[in-house]
């Protein structure tokens, strides 16, 4: 129990703002909401980049270790084909919407 006292209390105040607004925006991510494609994109890029790159990084690239990693991306795009995931899209008004605003914006 003291470590996570001498943690809290040395942490430094910026840490505790920055936790706060992260918090904030958290919790304000949990409404439903619609947003552009482009927003919609942005996250899935990052990852799929960044988790490329550590991969490479970490194994040199081998052509197996690639085939299976674009073998579970194939996978996580089938969960979005055969609709496990629900996301749905409005083209004329180029915004993608999650399960529960997808019945009220992109009908």
């Amino acid at each position: 129990m003291q470590f996570v006292t001498e943690m809290i209390a040395r942490t430094p105040l910026w840490v505790w703002v920055l936790f706060a607004f992260l918090l904030f925006i958290g919790i304000c991510a949990l409404r439903t909401s619609t947003i552009s494609f482009a927003r919609l994109a942005i996250l899935p890029i990052v990852f799929l980049v960044w988790g490329l790159s550590g991969f490479v990084t970490s194994y040199g690239g081998q052509p197996l270790g690639i085939a299976v990693w674009l073998v579970a991306i194939g996978f996580g795009l089938r969960l979005v084909a055969v609709g496990t995931i629900d996301i749905r899209a409005d083209k004329k008004r180029g915004v993608g919407c999650g399960r529960a605003s997808a019945r009220r914006h992109c009908q």
